[in-house]
């Protein structure tokens, strides 16, 4: 290929000097504009180029190169102008974790194809945790691309990267990655099930509704506890499909099942699924028994919205007003209160008392006049789209003016919503705490279960404690899965037990204890606390029972404790020969404690000891000096101390 301005390039020389005029302005433009473009796509690059004529500024940036390069003449060969290109420092993001360093390292070294290969699946992995879904992405490829399929993280690689996708909203690649995870993973299990799910999650996106439908089916015949969001799902696509009859009866059995997170939902989407269907007498059934039954439900006050409309078909509008006050009563700042409020004034209107609407308005405490309500929503409207916009601090002081303004507005826990995330995005910690307890202590609605989770996380870090475990606790009772309602009872505990107070962390240990979702770990701390409190207080024999309970586990840190706790009670008896017993046993075990294994066996030298047995003594102690780590935690001097004792 031959080409006249390639040419000049190849054979370009440097002039090694310069005229004196300065270059033109329309000179001077065309090369900064080709200069511009050189260097990137679409001249979008963000170096910037600047300009340098003054004689003393060139003169400096000269003597500077020269200093760079080791040399004394002029680099700029005497030019009048001189541009610089500037582009900003891309700082690494450190060390944030060994393992990721490491692996890295293993890469880059590349010692063999396996595990070359298991070192990129891993750093994914590491992405994957830290939420940076693209880095993941960019791994999980990398590892797909060396890896052979008989590999066990070859199914897994693609079902994570579907999770990587899934989270930024591709639902296409989800679908395709956790479709062939599908393929390739053959064990029915609790993966298999979540991958279907997503799979169909990832169709129903897609607007691909039988296909969804289809792979939801997949999912239920697979048998895990997903069946039960599963069911839910397959009900709900039966709907969009325009299959209500089939949908009704799905959501029949999951409530007639009366299994799982999702019979609540089921409830209340069978009773709207009624009232959509026109069979308003069916709907009118289901939901005032749902709205009686479940007073703390998030669907109460939706449920109650859509029961008015029920029974004003039916006829009944004494018992539709009233349904609507319920929800101006349950939820007064809320969007559904401002529907039901128009459903009231449709009724009492409809009844040509127009003043008895006035009346109950000014009653309720809920803004009426006309003008008032068209000012609040433009004033929203206003602040939400500068919100929007991503301009923060223009939002902040606009969503405050609105909550000034309109303290009983209908749009006060969006406007609470979005100002708590103005103040996260601009860390003001503080801030955001004080506007998410403001919402926090507002009728359920459908920010209860985020803002509690943002207000118990920051409280939780901030070191306030007592708000942490309020935050906490409330944050249970809205959440819809057992495993959220176990992450808050943890959180709860925690926090009551870091406040310090032994009397308090006894009430919430019992609370925990009561609590039907709390989970494994919440109830074991709260145990173990419990014992430590009453073994601290000098109550060993009530302490007791709960180390013998907690030692049957003693792979986790209580556990194994614990185990110590009944070896050194059981010694403190005069038992040895049952606490050599309990000691063997608890070595048995295997538990990756080492402080309290080592614990224990100096409790056995002890017992050597105590039976004139010097040598088994010397040489149990003489094992934990000479084999245990971390030797600056007290466990290593205490070997030592014991052994120089034997001597004497």
């Amino acid at each position: 290929m031959t080409n006249e301005t390639i040419q000049t390039i190849r054979s370009r020389r440097s002039c090694r000097a310069y005229k004196p005029e300065q270059i033109t302005n329309e000179e001077l433009e065309a090369v900064l504009g080709a200069g511009t473009y050189a260097a990137s796509a679409m001249g979008k690059q963000s170096a910037k180029i600047v300009v340098v004529q003054d004689a003393a500024a060139r003169e400096t940036l000269s003597r500077m190169n020269a200093a760079i390069m080791g040399k004394d003449c002029d680099p700029m060969y005497g030019a009048p102008t001189i541009l610089l290109v500037l582009v900003p420092r891309t700082f690494p993001l450190g060390d944030l974790d060994g393992a990721a360093q490491s692996l890295t390292e293993s890469a880059a070294i590349n010692v063999s194809p396996k595990y070359g290969a298991l070192a990129r699946f891993w750093l994914g992995e590491i992405a994957f945790a830290r939420g940076d879904y693209a880095e993941a992405e960019r791994r999980y490829k990398e590892y797909l691309h060396r890896a052979p399929r008989t590999e066990d993280e070859y199914a897994k690689a693609h079902y994570n990267l579907g999770y990587c996708y899934f989270d930024r909203g591709d639902m296409s690649n989800a679908y395709a990655s956790f479709a062939r995870f599908n393929q390739l993973y053959s064990a029915a299990d609790r993966y298999k099930a979540d991958a279907l799910n997503r799979e169909a999650d990832a169709r129903y996106s897609l607007r691909q509704f039988p296909a969804a439908l289809a792979t939801y089916e997949k999912a239920a015949a697979v048998g895990t506890n997903e069946k039960y969001y599963t069911d839910f799902q397959r009900a709900v696509t039966l709907g969009i499909l325009d299959r209500r009859p089939q949908k009704i009866e799905a959501l029949q059995r999951i409530i007639a099942a009366d299994r799982g997170d999702y019979v609540d939902d089921a409830t209340y989407e069978l009773g709207r699924t009624y009232i959509a269907s026109e069979r308003y007498d069916d709907g009118a059934k289901v939901l005032s028994k749902f709205v009686e039954e479940n007073p703390h439900s998030p669907f109460f006050t939706p449920a109650l919205s859509d029961l008015g409309l029920a029974y004003l078909n039916l006829g009944q509008p004494e018992l539709s007003r009233r349904c609507y006050e319920r929800v101006v009563e349950s939820a007064p700042g809320s969007a559904t209160a401002r529907d039901a409020l128009q459903g009231i004034r449709e009724i009492y209107v409809a009844d040509g008392n127009v003043d008895g609407y006035f009346a109950y308005a000014e009653k309720a405490g809920v803004e009426c006049d006309t003008s008032v309500m068209a000012r609040d929503s433009l004033s929203f409207a206003a602040a939400r789209r500068i919100y929007l916009s991503g301009d923060t601090a223009t939002a902040e002081k606009s969503l405050r003016s609105y909550l000034r303004n309109y303290p009983k507005g209908y749009y006060t826990d969006d406007a609470l919503f979005y100002l708590s995330d103005c103040h996260l995005k601009a860390k003001q910690t503080d801030a955001a705490i004080e506007t998410l307890s403001e919402l926090a202590a507002r009728p359920t609605n459908q920010y209860s279960a985020r803002t509690l989770g943002t207000l118990s996380k920051l409280t939780s870090e901030a070191g306030r404690h007592a708000e942490a475990a309020k935050a906490y606790r409330a944050l249970y009772d809205v959440v819809q899965t057992a495993d959220e309602r176990a992450a808050a009872a943890t959180g709860y505990f925690r926090s009551v037990e870091a406040g310090g107070d032994d009397a308090a962390t006894l009430a919430a240990a019992a609370e925990v204890e009561a609590l039907p979702d709390a989970g494994t770990t919440a109830q074991r701390e709260a145990k173990f606390a419990c014992a430590t409190i009453l073994r601290r207080g000098g109550k060993q024999a009530e302490a007791l029972p709960l180390y013998r309970e907690l030692s049957r586990e003693v792979k986790t840190a209580e556990g194994a404790e614990s185990a110590y706790r009944v070896i050194e009670a059981t010694l403190g008896g005069g038992d040895a020969a049952a606490a050599e017993t309990l000691i063997f046993a608890f070595a048995e075990k295997g538990s990756p404690h080492a402080y309290w294994v080592a614990k224990a066996y100096i409790a056995l030298g002890d017992i050597y000891a105590g039976r004139d047995d010097s040598f088994q003594a010397r040489a149990t102690y003489q094992s934990i000096v000479d084999g245990y780590s971390p030797a600056d935690d007290g466990i290593v001097a205490e070997a030592k101390a014991r052994i120089e004792k034997l001597k004497k």
